[in-house]
């Protein structure tokens, strides 16, 4: 039988392995798809990020540009940014959050190509193909590499991974053709093409030179110094990556203390755990908490910090024995090394290892995994082998499900109970889903946990500031501002909380403060220009959306706000502008901007274009209240009163807490001398909005109507207490006073 099992194979082993590994990778991975985004990086990258959401060329060429968020990936900017224009194309909803599936989907198939590309590598040292399948499935299917695939931010690694993988493989395929320059160049231009794409996926590629360096000196041997010749323009793209990121990325604060010595320490400390996990693949998260304080003052360190180097000569002996256990070697060690801690990068304020950052480096396992297994595939080392890889599949499996939104930070705190992420974005989906108190207790445990982290406290003032407790949030504020003064945030939420309070005056100096330290930041300016309306001081609101446009001249929103304000100074025309402005540059416009547009047209006597825009208003959002009490009062002016009812009613079935139209309605019976009904209109109103001067005076005008001039003398006395005072009515009550 097992003899048939082998001839069966063997007659299949041109096709046979790829498609098993396809179908493995699948398999695994599959359920990704069905998951959402997460609020860890996913935010701020895709789902949030405005350049991407609206894909227009413009935003694609700002991240080739410059960098965003201090880092300069422009091809995987490029990526998301497609992807949500293709998620748009799909759904018809452009300018909307895109569909995550796309993203999910995107990162599994430059990981099935990544794990193909593998493979490829892989036969070039085995010979066995089902050697290398089983070394291509290691790269494929560890655990280990389920971050990078399951987490959309994770294409970073992947297809940086992909593109190096790739770049790498025709590397190895031109210097089979060494002999012609021209065969040569047709691989090697089109690897070094891939490979500076694949710096401006991700920096941390710049280790490729010395993988294809090791690589395709196993391969065909030669001399080293024709291979640096080779890969010389390759180690020239690097230097402007590494100037562009060590200048971009602050990394104040995380190692300037260390010396040499204790640096050493920290990256054999992460070395020790890439290679447990590689082993015993349990415990796995997102954040690990091994930050370079935390392993130097691990009574452990001098074990898990000394091991690799202590190790290293026994590696190099077996090495020199069979060269490709040394390549393995330098295949993992070189992958990782931009990560181990000898120089500082942003993600160590939280932890020096991730699993994310040994994507490429597993390249070296899966080598020496296929190049060990060359030749000993006899029965019972298949019975092992299988045994192994089941239990790996089932624990990638496991693996993929914590990475859902449901248990991924929940997951993340069994493994490190101290994960700051965790509780603070844990939070955040409560705070989001208004589980208030859930959102409190675990921004208070972030607090007590770490009482001198000024974001806990931020964070736990805006918990409260959901549950109205304005006073305790704005002490929670003030309390992070004592431990850093120099964030924005705190400034910035003191002054949501304040004009919550309805003290606006206080929340503009709340808001000044946080442009000085954060001066980029266009919703500042749309804050305190807010503020500055509420207090009547329009031209203050003006000038602040003015200073937002110079920085931004794209921003939709300030546009928006502009075109408002320019409204309520009585100029329609620059409202008309700028609400212009604002559908060309919002790919999905608000449907109530279209409705403020009509105000406009209306005030510049365009009564037709008002109407049209506001029953295209109502098409293109049924459910939208305002709009249709908006065209109500066009047809009072007109005199359809019928028509116009009809369209007050419609606003009253969306939500009958709206004093609009009931004041609307109100209007059209008096209209009809319909009296009794017009006051019970007005009596509604009221009811809703007893603030309005307004309705009161209108209350009072019908009431003189009906020649019951008492009532009309309180609903105007009303109206005055309000602030709203009509000449013309109080001088038609004079004589009944």
């Amino acid at each position: 039988m097992a003899r048939t099992i082998r001839a069966f194979l063997t007659r299949r082993e041109t096709t046979l392995p790829l498609l098993l590994l396809v179908i493995t990778v699948v398999a695994v991975y599959a359920p990704l798809i069905g998951d959402d985004f997460l609020n860890f990086d996913d935010d701020y990258n895709v789902y949030n990020n405005t350049r991407v959401i609206s894909h227009s060329f413009a935003n694609l060429l700002s991240f080739w540009k410059a960098p965003y968020l201090k880092l300069y990936i422009p091809v995987t900017y490029s990526i998301w940014l497609l992807l949500a224009k293709l998620s748009s194309w799909v759904h018809g909803n452009p300018g909307s959050i895109p569909d995550p599936s796309f993203y999910h989907l995107a990162n599994i198939l430059f990981h099935l190509g990544s794990s193909l590309i593998t493979y490829s590598i892989l036969r070039k040292f085995v010979k066995d193909r089902w050697s290398a399948f089983l070394g291509a499935a290691v790269f494929a299917c560890h655990p280990l590499q389920v971050e990078a695939v399951a987490w959309v931010t994770g294409l970073k690694d992947v297809l940086s991974g992909f593109l190096a993988l790739a770049a790498v493989r025709l590397y190895l395929a031109a210097r089979e053709r060494d002999t012609r320059i021209g065969p040569f160049l047709a691989f090697y231009l089109p690897a070094t093409l891939l490979y500076v794409c694949g710096l401006l996926s991700k920096p941390s590629v710049v280790v490729v030179p010395v993988l294809a360096a090791l690589l395709g000196h196993l391969a065909s041997g030669g001399r080293w110094r024709r291979i640096f010749v080779e890969l010389l323009p390759w180690l020239l793209a690097v230097l402007p990556i590494i100037l562009i990121t060590r200048h971009f990325q602050d990394t104040t604060g995380l190692m300037e203390d260390l010396n040499i010595g204790q640096r050493m320490l920290v990256a054999g400390d992460a070395v020790t755990f890439y290679l447990g996990k590689i082993f015993w693949p349990v415990n796995m998260a997102f954040d690990y908490g091994r930050t370079p304080q935390v392993a130097l003052t691990s009574p452990f360190i001098w074990l898990t910090g000394t091991l690799p180097y202590i190790s290293l000569p026994l590696l190099v002996w077996l090495g020199l024995r069979r060269p490709i256990i040394l390549v393995s070697l330098g295949l993992f060690l070189g992958g990782v090394l931009p990560v181990l801690g000898f120089v500082p990068f942003g993600f160590q304020l939280f932890s020096t290892v991730a699993d994310r950052f040994v994507y490429l480096a597993m390249l070296g396992p899966a080598l020496l995994v296929a190049s060990y297994l060359e030749k000993r595939l006899t029965k019972k080392v298949w019975l092992a082998v299988c045994i192994v890889m089941a239990a790996m599949l089932v624990k990638t499996s496991f693996q993929v499900t914590n990475w859902s939104n449901t248990n991924f930070y929940a997951h993340a705190l069994e493994v490190n109970p101290r994960s700051k992420i965790s509780y603070i974005n844990g939070g955040l989906i409560d705070l989001d889903a208004k589980r208030l108190q859930g959102a409190v207790e675990k921004f208070r445990q972030v607090v007590k946990m770490w009482p001198d982290y000024w974001e806990g406290y931020n964070h736990l003032g805006l918990a409260y500031s959901k549950q109205e407790k304005f006073d305790e949030a704005l002490a929670f504020h003030r309390r992070a501002l004592e431990l850093d003064p120099t964030m924005y945030q705190p400034y910035e939420y003191s002054g949501d909380v304040l004009v919550k309070m309805k003290r606006f005056q206080e929340a503009v100096a709340e808001y000044e403060l946080a442009i000085t330290i954060k001066p980029e930041r266009i919703q500042l300016y749309v804050k305190i220009a807010s503020a500055y309306k509420e207090l009547g001081q329009l031209s203050f609101a003006r000038d602040y959306l003015l200073k937002g446009l110079a920085i931004d001249p794209n921003s939709w929103e300030i546009f928006k706000q502009l075109g408002a304000t320019a409204l309520k100074q009585g100029n329609p025309l620059a409202a008309k502008n700028y609400y212009l402005e604002y559908l060309d540059r919002e790919k999905v416009p608000a449907p109530e901007s279209y409705a403020t547009l009509a105000m406009a047209e209306k005030y510049l006597g365009r009564i037709p274009e008002a109407i049209a825009l506001l029953v295209k208003t109502m098409t293109i959002a049924p459910g939208l209240s305002g709009p249709a009490s908006a065209l109500g009062f066009l047809y009072l002016e007109q005199g359809k009163i019928k028509e116009s009812r009809e369209l007050f009613e419609r606003d009253l079935a969306i939500d009958d807490m709206l004093p609009g139209p009931y004041s609307g309605l109100a209007i059209g019976y008096y209209m009809e001398k319909q009296y009794a009904k017009a006051v019970t209109s007005y009596r509604k109103a009221i009811m809703r909005d007893d603030r309005d001067g307004m309705l009161y005076n209108n209350l009072s005008v019908v009431y003189l109507d009906m020649k019951e001039y008492q009532k009309a003398i309180k609903a105007v006395d009303q109206a005055v207490a309000l602030g709203f005072s009509d000449p013309q009515q109080l001088q038609a009550l004079a004589p009944y006073r």
